[in-house]
């Protein structure tokens, strides 16, 4: 197991969106599922959300079939996307998905299996594109500053 510690959430890494007038779309956890993310975006063009006004909170990919379709997709619609535990760990080369999880645990002996599937089908592109992400991001509507981070 890796043993190099994650970078801080709170660093200085951090996009503003500064005053935001029209409704959002929050989500995380896309988790390599490209099914569930395609109806995700199915239900924001019916509501009327265009993907610049969605915000991914991280881990984009993990447990399920389509890392790279499911990177490249939020990639390619310029979804706003903060870096979680799974970009950072792709993006600076862990051997592991920066979890946590208890050596031996049966959460630790499955995080590596669907870690090293998802480690063997992001290219480097996408790989610098995780890396790059930032770690915050900020915005304000009506009255409320708001800070979204990975959790």
């Amino acid at each position: 197991m890796d043993t190099r510690t994650l970078h801080n959430p709170y660093s200085d890494r951090s996009l503003d969106l500064g005053r935001v007038d029209e409704p959002l779309l929050i989500c995380g956890g896309a988790y390599s599922n490209l099914e569930a993310l395609s109806a995700l975006f199915e239900t924001a063009h019916r509501l009327g959300i265009e993907s610049e006004r969605i915000i991914h909170t991280g881990d984009v990919v993990a447990y399920c079939a389509d890392p790279q379709a499911t990177a490249t997709l939020l990639r390619e619609r310029k979804v706003h996307c903060i870096q979680g535990n799974m970009e950072e760990s792709l993006g600076v080369g862990m051997e592991d998905c920066g979890c946590g999880f208890e050596e031996g645990s049966p959460c630790e002996q499955l995080s590596a299996a669907w870690f090293a599937y998802a480690d063997a089908r992001i290219g480097p592109e996408l790989r610098r594109w995780m890396g790059s992400l930032p770690c915050q991001l900020t915005f304000v509507m009506g009255e409320r500053h708001v800070r979204v981070v990975h959790g």
